[in-house]
């Protein structure tokens, strides 16, 4: 489930026995996530069928007073495709040494160091990796729910207009529904357009006349 994967990849960071291990891949990890695949070819009429209640997630709390630390100074320390290959690899040949010390010295980080700190770094990349395809596939269905819902609306528009004209007192007493379908907003338009001709004519009727009176006089 995506909710376990998401909580212990946030809480717990484990050391891992074996440094060739999934976890230390992103991809691998992402893959074995149980989140429903979305394909980026699938247009919303595709998924319009598809539309289901979202899945139960419950998000781990972010650390009281967390601040995000500035974009600027990361810049530079994302991990191209061929870093992370070389680390995974470093990874393993640094479980393998027996002798450390006595070759770079005690003022070099110890391997364990070393790998500790990759293997939290991957870890973070393969949450971050299992979080991004789960806004996406959220956004996807987000929207096409949103688009079957607003086009449901749009249907009761009509009918709710003329249910209003019928019985007002009926529709006025559902003024969050009259709201959402728009109802108001089409009645205030025609009574200004009724009002905007009523004014016309009245300004044209003193013109008429007055051309009367001139025709009478010639």
């Amino acid at each position: 489930m995506f909710n376990r994967s998401f909580q212990s990849n946030c809480i717990d960071h484990p050391k891992t026995q074996d440094a060739s291990s999934d976890l230390l891949d992103p991809q691998s990890s992402a893959s074995e996530a149980s989140t429903p695949p979305v394909s980026s070819e699938m247009s919303s009429a595709d998924l319009s069928g598809l539309c289901h209640d979202p899945p139960a997630v419950t998000l781990p709390e972010i650390p009281p007073g967390f601040v995000p630390c500035p974009s600027a100074d990361l810049r530079g320390h994302r991990p191209m495709r061929a870093e992370r290959a070389a680390a995974r690899e470093a990874m393993v040949e640094l479980s393998q040494f027996d002798d450390w010390e006595a070759l770079f010295g005690v003022t070099a980080p110890s391997a364990s160091q070393l790998v500790d700190r990759l293997e939290l770094a991957f870890r973070w990349s393969a949450l971050r990796t299992q979080v991004m395809d789960f806004a996406r596939y959220v956004r996807s269905f987000e929207g096409v729910a949103w688009k079957e819902a607003l086009a449901t609306t749009e249907a009761m528009k009509g009918p709710f207009e003329l249910v209003a004209k019928a019985r007002p007192a009926r529709t006025q007493a559902c003024p969050g529904l009259a709201r959402l379908l728009g109802a108001q907003k089409v009645v205030s338009r025609r009574a200004a357009a009724e009002h905007a001709r009523s004014a016309t004519a009245k300004r044209d009727e003193p013109a008429a006349g007055a051309a009367t009176v001139k025709e009478v006089a010639r």
